[in-house]
Formats: C-alpha cells, structure tokens, sequence
C-alpha cells in the first residue's frame, strides 16, 4: 500500500470532490483525508472499503490506483515501438555514415545521399518524437478540431514540396555513386538539377526544420491522434 495516499487523491480529483467533502462522506476530520493523501498515516481495511464506496470503485482501485485509460495504454505503446524505431533509425544514420566515409575519392560524396534522405528523416521523427514524450508527462495532447485538421493539410503539403526535391537529388547522388562503384558509362540527364538545388541545401544547412516539423505533425495529429 505504499502508493495508497497518491492513489486516493487521484480518485478525490478525478472526481472533482475536496477533502472536506471526502472527510464529510467518511466521518472523519479533514485532517485525517491530508493525512493520508500525505502518508503520514493509513487507512484500515474499512476504510479503504469505505472509500471504494464513496468513490463507486473496488478496492484494489484505491489500492493499487486507476487502471490506465485506453488513450494511456495506447499513448505508451506507441513511445515504446517509436522509440526502438527511432534507436534503429540512429543506429542506420550512425552505420551506413561510417560506411560512405570509405569512399572518399567519390565526388559528390556519398553521404549527399544521407543528407537527402534518413538524415532529414530522423530529424523529423526526433520532433515528432520529443512531444510525443512530453505528451505523456503533461496534459498537452495532440488536436484534433477544424484548425488542426486545416493545419494537418497544410503540413502534409509542406513536407511534399520538401520531401519531392529531396528524393529527386537522393536519386541524382545515389545514381552518381552506384555509377562511379560500378565504373559504368551510363549517363542519365537530371533537368533543373540546379535551378532548385540551391534551395533544397538552405533546408539541409539547417536540419532543426525537420524537427519543427516533426513536432508541429504531432500537436496538429498529423501521425498520431487520441481515439
């Protein structure tokens, strides 16, 4: 019963009732409801029943606490596989990197490729990520009205106009490489290579607009949202 005090102040707020209250539904001085929601002392067993009464619960609820609600279970089930899926994203972006620094000779570098793709990628998950956490620690929980789902829109239309670019020089530069690995002849033209290249690399100089994005898919329930 070591988490008996927090458990019964929990019940008391959820059910927007105070501790003259509580004390008045049980008899007893509201000192004694501070002192338990304090530990400084226990309830007995007919207490505690006593308790479960007031409240419409079992005891074990007053024992053991509130069961989790199904957006809780979901919300930490969801951080635990996005967490291993973002540790295994790292541990790609930390391995082929290693890999690509073996061809040094190669121009452009091979790892233009990781700039265009997982690098931007983890990023955006990190965002997406870190509020997820604070999510679950605070009551900030993604939107779900008429704005978010306005903003959602024009979130997925800016990942697009990013993301689209992105994907035609990842092309470019991986052809590029297998080309030079290869040794082959084959020449393949790239039209208005440049005219948006340019662009596209203020976006890689400055990553954190990945994970501004990331965050921003989360508040608005881009990705995920509470049933």
């Amino acid at each position: 019963m070591a988490n008996i005090s927090k458990n019964i102040k929990q019940i008391r707020i959820k059910n927007n009732m105070t501790q003259e209250e509580l004390a008045e539904a049980l008899f007893v001085t509201r000192q004694t409801i501070s002192n338990y929601e304090t530990g400084k002392s226990n309830p007995d067993i007919d207490t505690i029943i006593k308790i479960a009464e007031v409240f419409k619960v079992d005891t074990n609820t007053v024992i053991y606490g509130l069961p989790l609600e199904e957006n809780q279970k979901r919300a930490r089930s969801f951080a635990i596989s996005y967490g291993i899926f973002l540790i295994i994203l790292l541990i790609a972006d930390f391995v082929i990197d290693k890999i690509f620094e073996e061809y040094v000779g190669f121009y452009p570098p091979p790892e233009q490729i990781l700039k265009f793709t997982l690098f931007p990628f983890t990023f955006f998950v990190c965002g997406f990520y870190a509020m997820h956490i604070i999510g679950l620690f605070t009551p900030l929980k993604p939107l779900n009205n008429l704005a978010a789902k306005i903003i959602r829109v024009v979130i997925v239309l800016i990942l697009l106009i990013i993301a689209i670019p992105m994907l035609y020089y990842a092309s470019f530069f991986t052809f590029s490489f297998i080309k030079q690995l290869t040794q082959s002849s084959v020449h393949i033209r790239w039209p208005g290579f440049y005219s948006v290249f340019r662009n596209i690399l203020l976006v890689i100089k400055y990553p954190f607009v990945f994970s501004i994005l990331g965050a921003l898919s989360w508040l608005f329930g881009l990705i995920y949202r509470n049933k």
